[in-house]
């Protein structure tokens, strides 16, 4: 039997392939469109025998759907055109159930070019339709659920600040009329202190929101990153007086200028520099440093703080995260300064988070020669960083 299978042609081992392969459903058309042959996995999967389905076209095997929008003819003209049509749809059964099948529609030519019928090779991946169902609608939950989380919160900062800016303007009153009491001017000053503490974290979320509906935009220029930290730390100076912390700045003697938005490298310094003056103990100390290194204009923020525990050094940067051992000192934060921080790095050009010693966040460098002296010259871009560290190797300080 093996010497005569043997000596059988290909066309014989192709038709036994095709008998016997039932994944596929392989079915043979005509130049018109009919079927001519019906073999592989076309009766198990359709429903219809050979003899039912001979001299048929394919347009019972659509759904009314497809018929209605004429995609049988469409097929057929694409696949004559081009020599092959895709088709991946679903497709109806001889019981009228349906299934999602993946397949192609090819032209068959003789030697001389001549159209001469088509092959059509389809297999049922309803399973895989049904995931990828799934996970669409999965995606549009999220996508739904985040649309409505960001107008909450549009909505809720709008009204806070609306409250805020009504106490604030109340307390003001009160304080100028009592200056003389002390006893009234002890609790005043507690609420002026409570109210821009909220009006900062307001103040963060407006942006977070602004950022997550692609509404901030920046203002850029060529900012000088030592005249930037000397205008943070001065910012920052009450505040660490108020907890007797030395807030330094050590600044390069080298040019450290980057084309970024002056305003917004102020939020990232203030936010970086109020984060470790919460979580560094009273008396503590502050660095805060500029270095030019090769082509990269570095600023590191450093303190003698608390730190984060090595498995929130991962998390620290994400939205509404908070070491829970730090929550006391936190002074009513809800884990967005950092998150802002990595916001508006990546805004600059930020490539990229990671966590060794330091936290490397990329901005867009701007070298601009001797054009900053007096001298016209063509200025060149480069790939800059901004190491921002909260502390000593692996315990960085934790979020606002």
């Amino acid at each position: 039997m093996a010497s005569e299978f043997k000596a059988e042609s290909p066309d014989a081992r192709l038709r036994a392939f095709v008998d016997q392969h039932h994944a596929h459903a392989i079915i043979l058309l005509d130049a018109e469109g009919r079927v001519v042959d019906w073999l592989g996995g076309a009766q198990p999967i359709f429903g219809w025998s050979k003899d039912e389905m001979h001299g048929h076209t394919l347009e019972r095997l659509f759904t009314t759907e497809d018929l209605e929008r004429g995609v049988p003819a469409d097929e057929i003209a694409i696949a004559t055109a081009s020599g092959r049509s895709p088709d991946d749809r679903w497709m109806k059964r001889e019981d009228g159930s349906r299934f999602w099948a993946e397949g192609v529609l090819s032209a068959l030519h003789d030697p001389n070019g001549t159209l001469i019928g088509f092959a059509k090779v389809l297999r049922n991946r309803t399973d895989s339709r049904g995931e990828t169902v799934l996970l669409d609608n999965r995606i549009r939950t999220l996508e739904d659920d985040d649309a409505q989380r960001r107008a909450f919160f549009a909505m809720l900062v709008h009204e806070l600040r609306g409250h805020l800016s009504a106490l604030a303007n109340a307390t003001t009153v009160v304080e100028r009329m009592t200056r003389s009491d002390a006893q009234v001017q002890a609790p005043t000053v507690l609420m002026a202190r409570q109210i821009a503490i909220l009006d900062r974290i307001v103040g963060d979320l407006a942006e977070m929101v602004r950022l997550r509906t692609g509404k901030l935009e920046l203002a850029r220029e060529v900012v000088d990153l030592n005249e930037a930290v000397r205008d943070a730390v001065a910012s920052c100076e009450e505040q660490g007086r108020g907890r007797r912390q030395h807030i330094e700045s050590l600044l390069a003697q080298a040019p450290t200028r980057v084309l970024a938005d002056p305003a917004r490298i102020q939020q990232i310094l203030m936010n970086l520099i109020t984060n470790a003056s919460k979580y560094t103990p009273e008396c503590g100390h502050i660095w805060v440093q500029t270095s030019v290194e090769g082509d990269e204009a570095v600023i590191r923020v450093r303190d003698d703080g608390i730190g984060i525990r090595p498995d929130m050094q991962a998390r620290i940067f994400d939205l509404f995260t908070q070491d829970a051992d730090a929550k006391e000192m936190s002074q009513g934060g809800l884990g967005l300064g950092l998150p802002l921080v990595r916001e508006l790095v990546q805004m600059h050009g930020g490539i990229g988070v990671t966590w060794e010693y330091d936290l490397h966040l990329y901005l867009r460098r701007v070298t601009l020669d001797r054009s900053l002296y007096g001298t016209p010259s063509q200025h060149r871009e480069h790939l800059a960083a901004l190491l921002l560290d909260g502390g000593n190797a692996g315990t960085e300080s934790s979020d606002a």
